[in-house]
C-alpha cells in the first residue's frame, strides 16, 4: 500500500497492511467467512448460540479482534 504524498520525504515509502481472514464451520459443515469484530462474529453464529456468546463477551470481556480473545471466546463457547 502506498501511503499518502508526505511533503517533507524526499520519497515515498511503502506500508505493508497485514489481512486475515477468518472463517467459521458450524456443526453442520457450512463454511463463512467473517471479519474478526465483536458483532460480525456474533451474528455469524446459530441463533441458540447468540445468547451463550454474548454471556461469554459480558463475563470476560473479551474484545474479538484480539486473536488471544479470539481464542478464549471459542473454547467457553465449544465448553457450553
Amino acid at each position: 500500500m502506498t501511503p499518502p504524498k508526505n511533503s517533507y520525504a524526499p520519497t515515498q515509502g511503502q506500508m505493508f497492511v497485514f489481512e486475515e481472514t477468518l472463517y467459521l464451520i458450524d456443526s453442520d459443515d457450512n463454511v463463512e467467512s467473517v471479519r474478526s469484530k465483536t458483532n460480525n462474529i456474533i451474528k455469524s453464529l446459530h441463533e441458540e448460540d447468540q445468547a451463550a456468546a454474548k454471556e461469554i463477551l459480558k463475563d470476560f470481556k473479551l474484545d474479538l479482534s484480539r486473536e488471544d480473545h479470539l481464542t478464549i471466546f471459542f473454547q467457553k463457547l465449544n465448553e457450553s
